[in-house]
């Protein structure tokens, strides 16, 4: 049995550009638009905590 998560909606208003790549990703990666959005903001996260380390 999958496991149910629990969905907080933020309305959050993205930009179409935003939505369309968030699609795109979606696609490539076969999963949610919020597995999406947190592997992406993960991601991006772990790249400036990189980036401020070097400095």
């Amino acid at each position: 049995m999958k496991k149910k998560t629990v969905k907080i909606s933020k309305g959050y208003r993205l930009r179409p550009e935003t939505h369309e790549l968030i699609n795109r990703i979606q696609k490539i990666l076969d999963t949610s638009s919020d597995s999406v959005i947190n592997i992406a903001c993960r991601d991006y996260y772990n790249k400036i905590k990189s980036e401020r380390t070097k400095k």
